[in-house]
Protein backbone atom coordinates (compact mmCIF):
# COMPACT_ATOMS: atom_id res chain seq x y z
CA UNK A 1 0.00 0.00 0.00
CA UNK A 2 1.55 3.49 -0.96
CA UNK A 3 0.57 6.91 0.63
CA UNK A 4 0.86 9.93 -1.14
CA UNK A 5 3.66 12.79 0.63
CA UNK A 6 0.38 14.58 2.25
CA UNK A 7 -1.37 11.63 3.45
CA UNK A 8 2.30 10.06 5.15
CA UNK A 9 2.42 13.50 6.23
CA UNK A 10 -1.09 13.46 8.15
CA UNK A 11 0.02 9.95 9.41
CA UNK A 12 3.02 11.20 11.04
CA UNK A 13 1.50 14.19 12.30
CA UNK A 14 -1.27 11.62 14.06
CA UNK A 15 1.49 9.28 15.24
CA UNK A 16 3.73 12.49 16.95
CA UNK A 17 0.63 13.86 18.65
CA UNK A 18 -0.76 10.98 19.95
CA UNK A 19 3.15 10.18 21.54
CA UNK A 20 2.83 13.66 22.51
CA UNK A 21 -0.08 12.83 24.72
CA UNK A 22 0.97 9.75 25.80
CA UNK A 23 4.31 11.24 27.24
CA UNK A 24 2.35 14.39 28.28
CA UNK A 25 -0.18 11.75 30.68
CA UNK A 26 2.50 9.86 31.75
CA UNK A 27 4.52 12.95 33.36
CA UNK A 28 1.47 14.41 34.36
CA UNK A 29 0.53 10.90 36.45
CA UNK A 30 4.28 11.22 37.66
CA UNK A 31 4.44 15.02 38.81
CA UNK A 32 0.91 14.83 40.31
CA UNK A 33 -0.58 11.78 41.65
CA UNK A 34 -3.48 10.65 42.70
CA UNK A 35 -4.22 9.99 45.92
CA UNK A 36 -6.73 7.63 47.05
CA UNK A 37 -9.90 8.91 49.15
CA UNK A 38 -10.69 7.63 51.97
CA UNK A 39 -14.28 6.75 52.60
CA UNK A 40 -14.46 5.87 56.13
CA UNK A 41 -16.09 9.44 57.66
CA UNK A 42 -18.74 8.89 54.61
CA UNK A 43 -19.37 5.39 55.60
CA UNK A 44 -19.51 5.78 59.06
CA UNK A 45 -22.42 8.84 58.52
CA UNK A 46 -24.07 6.24 56.15
CA UNK A 47 -24.56 3.75 58.33
CA UNK A 48 -25.16 5.87 61.35
CA UNK A 49 -28.34 6.99 59.29
CA UNK A 50 -28.89 3.51 57.95
CA UNK A 51 -28.88 2.09 61.18
CA UNK A 52 -31.34 4.54 62.37
CA UNK A 53 -33.70 4.28 59.47
CA UNK A 54 -33.82 0.60 60.50
CA UNK A 55 -34.13 0.95 64.18
CA UNK A 56 -37.10 3.64 63.03
CA UNK A 57 -39.11 0.83 60.93
CA UNK A 58 -38.80 -1.69 63.17
CA UNK A 59 -40.68 0.47 65.80
CA UNK A 60 -42.64 1.83 63.81
CA UNK A 61 -44.08 -1.39 61.81
CA UNK A 62 -43.11 -4.33 63.78
CA UNK A 63 -45.04 -6.40 61.48
CA UNK A 64 -42.63 -4.88 58.00
CA UNK A 65 -40.42 -6.55 56.25
CA UNK A 66 -37.30 -4.37 55.81
CA UNK A 67 -34.37 -5.47 53.20
CA UNK A 68 -31.17 -7.18 54.50
CA UNK A 69 -28.01 -5.30 55.61
CA UNK A 70 -25.73 -4.60 52.80
CA UNK A 71 -22.68 -5.26 55.13
CA UNK A 72 -21.22 -8.47 55.38
CA UNK A 73 -22.06 -9.78 59.06
CA UNK A 74 -18.74 -9.74 60.34
CA UNK A 75 -18.58 -6.06 59.55
CA UNK A 76 -21.77 -5.42 61.33
CA UNK A 77 -20.80 -7.29 64.58
CA UNK A 78 -17.18 -5.42 64.49
CA UNK A 79 -19.81 -1.89 64.25
CA UNK A 80 -20.44 -0.02 67.31
CA UNK A 81 -23.18 1.69 65.33
CA UNK A 82 -24.73 -1.15 64.10
CA UNK A 83 -27.71 -1.77 66.56
CA UNK A 84 -28.85 -5.82 68.13
CA UNK A 85 -31.98 -5.95 66.46
CA UNK A 86 -32.60 -8.47 63.69
CA UNK A 87 -33.15 -6.60 59.72
CA UNK A 88 -35.42 -9.33 58.72
CA UNK A 89 -38.39 -10.69 60.82
CA UNK A 90 -39.85 -14.64 60.06
CA UNK A 91 -43.67 -13.59 59.59
CA UNK A 92 -45.96 -15.58 61.98
CA UNK A 93 -49.36 -16.80 62.00
CA UNK A 94 -52.03 -14.53 62.26
CA UNK A 95 -49.93 -11.95 60.25
CA UNK A 96 -51.60 -12.65 57.29
CA UNK A 97 -55.29 -11.70 58.40
CA UNK A 98 -54.48 -8.50 60.56
CA UNK A 99 -52.90 -7.47 57.15
CA UNK A 100 -55.31 -8.02 54.28
CA UNK A 101 -57.09 -4.89 53.40
CA UNK A 102 -60.56 -5.17 51.59
CA UNK A 103 -60.49 -3.47 48.26
CA UNK A 104 -64.01 -3.03 48.35
CA UNK A 105 -64.23 -0.93 51.61
CA UNK A 106 -60.04 0.52 52.21
CA UNK A 107 -59.90 4.08 52.87
CA UNK A 108 -57.42 6.28 50.99
CA UNK A 109 -54.67 5.38 53.66
CA UNK A 110 -55.31 1.94 53.60
CA UNK A 111 -54.94 1.57 50.09
CA UNK A 112 -51.76 3.48 50.00
CA UNK A 113 -50.19 1.32 52.52
CA UNK A 114 -50.36 -1.52 49.89
CA UNK A 115 -47.17 -1.61 47.87
CA UNK A 116 -46.60 -0.23 44.34
CA UNK A 117 -49.94 1.93 45.14
CA UNK A 118 -49.59 5.73 45.64
CA UNK A 119 -52.01 8.16 46.67
CA UNK A 120 -52.80 8.80 43.18
CA UNK A 121 -53.06 5.13 42.29
CA UNK A 122 -55.43 4.38 45.62
CA UNK A 123 -57.61 7.44 44.34
CA UNK A 124 -57.70 5.50 41.00
CA UNK A 125 -59.59 2.57 42.78
CA UNK A 126 -61.49 4.39 44.72
CA UNK A 127 -62.87 5.97 41.67
CA UNK A 128 -62.81 2.74 40.03
CA UNK A 129 -64.96 0.96 42.59
CA UNK A 130 -67.65 3.90 42.82
CA UNK A 131 -68.03 3.77 39.29
CA UNK A 132 -68.29 0.12 38.59
CA UNK A 133 -69.19 -1.12 41.71
CA UNK A 134 -67.56 -3.37 44.69
CA UNK A 135 -64.99 -5.74 42.82
CA UNK A 136 -66.43 -8.81 42.53
CA UNK A 137 -62.80 -10.88 42.77
CA UNK A 138 -59.08 -10.09 43.74
CA UNK A 139 -57.81 -10.36 40.09
CA UNK A 140 -60.49 -7.69 39.26
CA UNK A 141 -58.76 -5.08 40.55
CA UNK A 142 -56.08 -5.40 37.49
CA UNK A 143 -58.76 -3.16 35.35
CA UNK A 144 -57.65 -0.24 37.43
CA UNK A 145 -55.40 1.88 35.03
CA UNK A 146 -51.91 1.83 36.05
CA UNK A 147 -52.25 -1.68 37.81
CA UNK A 148 -50.81 -4.02 35.60
CA UNK A 149 -49.70 -7.66 36.28
CA UNK A 150 -46.93 -6.85 38.36
CA UNK A 151 -48.50 -4.53 40.59
CA UNK A 152 -51.16 -7.31 41.48
CA UNK A 153 -48.41 -9.70 41.88
CA UNK A 154 -46.98 -7.89 44.46
CA UNK A 155 -50.54 -7.14 46.45
CA UNK A 156 -52.72 -10.25 45.92
CA UNK A 157 -51.34 -12.08 49.03
CA UNK A 158 -52.33 -8.34 51.25
CA UNK A 159 -56.17 -7.86 49.80
CA UNK A 160 -59.47 -8.85 49.62
CA UNK A 161 -62.55 -8.40 48.37
CA UNK A 162 -64.81 -10.32 51.82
Amino acid sequence: MHFTASQQKGILFILVFFQLAVVYHVLDRWLHPVQAYDFSAFEEKFYTRYDSIQSYLQQADSNRVVLQDPRPPAQIQASPLAPALPLKRSPQPGDQARRLININTATLEELTALPRIGPKMAARIVEYRSQHGAFAAKKEITKVRGIGAKTYEQIQHLITVE
